[in-house]
């Protein structure tokens, strides 16, 4: 297993995984790219739909958001799976024991780890209709939730308690060193970049919507109308920003993993634990 010898400065922490990403892309982002594209798959049915109907009725429409609300739901479930299947990958890179991609997803549809990410999901969802700001704690201290029931065998209330104990260590005696301040970086980090890339993405689609509502206002038509040529827009949108997102979450995933085991190893002694090793290693009083 790998293990850390001290504990990662912030640094580190954004600037390992690129290096993780750069070194075995190959290994990492054919399985970040398989979910987000069978996550994306659903959520493309509702613009197929209009595309194959552009003057629609209301009750087609309807229809067109319903499964467009069922789409994301099975997307959030896919979604999961990846986030375990990336943290599986990236398991057997870090332990120098590579395991396929059918590996990876064979071990991440385990109905108890699907079940508390789910728990978990759920507990966020709740935390976010309540108010905004419990959603957001409670999406920073799950945030190491993936890599634990992949290193760990702790499910359910019990892993999620896990997460909350470690984002929750300090391993310094600043702010700076929080662990929960460092998830937080963490995810404003890759969501200012994926915004940023996602809205140079979407601005012709933007454009192109704006330009036919304005039309029809001022023809007098339907809006409910909506022309193929947008709705070809959005899917090549949607397709775009799925490798965009892709790349993100495989980036989170690897952030999360790494600062979890620092976390982890400072936390618990396996630091020293390492660095005892290293050292009889060393003088050859070790095998």
């Amino acid at each position: 297993m790998t293990l850390f010898d001290r504990p990662l400065s912030l640094a580190e922490v954004l600037d390992l995984p690129l290096q993780m990403l750069r070194r075995e892309y190959r290994q990492l982002l054919p399985v970040a790219l398989v979910c987000a594209f069978m996550a994306a798959v659903p959520q493309m049915v509702p613009q197929v739909m209009l595309l194959a109907r552009p003057d629609a009725d209301p009750a087609y429409l309807l229809l067109v958001q319903a499964i467009n609300l069922a789409a994301a739901l099975v997307a959030g479930v896919i979604g999961l799976i990846g986030a375990l299947a990336v943290t599986h990958k990236l398991k057997g890179l870090l332990e120098d024991t590579p395991i396929t991609m059918g590996q990876a997803f064979r071990r991440a549809v385990s109905p108890a780890a699907l079940g508390t990410l789910l728990l978990a999901a759920l507990m966020i969802i709740v935390g976010f209709v309540l108010c905004c700001i419990p959603g957001l704690i409670l999406s920073l201290y799950i945030a190491l939730l993936a890599p634990i029931l992949v290193y760990e065998s702790p499910r359910g209330v019990e892993a999620i308690s896990r997460s909350f104990t470690l984002t929750g260590y300090n391993p310094g005696t600043g702010r700076r060193t929080a662990t929960v301040i460092r998830v937080l970086l963490v995810w404003i980090a890759v969501s200012l970049v994926t915004y940023a890339i996602a809205s140079i993405i979407t601005l012709p689609m933007m454009g192109a919507g704006t330009y036919y509502s304005f039309k029809a206002a001022a023809e007098g038509t339907s809006l409910n109308a909506v022309p193929r040529i947008v709705s070809l827009a959005t899917l090549i949108t949607q397709f775009a920003s799925t490798l965009v997102g892709a790349v993100s979450r495989l980036y989170a995933s690897i952030a999360f993993t790494l600062l979890f085991l620092s976390v982890r190893n400072s936390r618990e002694g396996r630091d020293i634990a390492a660095d005892v090793r290293r050292r009889l290693n060393a003088t050859g009083q070790f095998s």
